[in-house]
């Protein structure tokens, strides 16, 4: 089966894609934190950006930031990771077959990150990087604030293992 992946218009004035403006987020990041380490010497913080894919959206996914270059990120601060994938069942409990013998397999959801950074050994490679933090969130999230230092930031302080931004979904227009 072959896939054709479109980066979807999300109908920003700029036209800019979602891995673009994050892109350019953590781009910032590293600026801000370059200039509050080392009295404004750019360049030397860098931000390592693990980006996970389904095994149908890879390729294309490569290409678009092979296209792109990277958004201004250098190419060996952005890793590919594929999540898993999991059978597909209809409604009624019973297995979708892609053919007479194979089962149809869809991607397993933003969950699979966990076994999926594990499988892959890029949990050794964060240590190796010597990463200790990691923002984890929905790339399809066009309002995400990509390692949004206040938030970082107050976590560290406060010694939190983990915390999760939530905006509570209005109930009718009522909250």
């Amino acid at each position: 089966m072959k896939m054709i992946i479109f980066v979807r218009d999300i109908g920003l004035p700029s036209g800019k894609s979602l891995f673009q403006l994050q892109a350019e987020r953590i781009l910032c990041v590293q600026r801000l934190a370059a200039q509050s380490t080392n009295e404004g010497s750019a360049g030397l913080v860098q931000i390592h950006w693990y980006i996970m894919t389904s095994p149908f959206t890879d390729d294309a996914t490569r290409r678009f930031f092979e296209s792109h270059r990277f958004f201004g990120l250098e190419p060996d601060q952005v890793t590919f990771f594929q999540q898993g994938t999991i059978p597909c069942v209809s409604k009624d409990g019973r297995l979708i077959m892609e053919t007479s013998y194979r089962v149809t397999k869809a991607p397993d959801g933003n969950g699979g990150v966990y076994s999926a950074l594990k499988s892959s050994r890029l949990l050794e490679d964060m240590a190796t990087r010597g990463i200790k933090y990691v923002d984890c969130y929905g790339v399809d999230n066009a309002l995400v604030r990509v390692a949004d230092p206040t938030f970082l930031g107050y976590l560290i302080d406060k010694g939190v293992a983990s915390a999760a931004k939530v905006v509570r979904k209005g109930m009718g227009g009522r909250m």
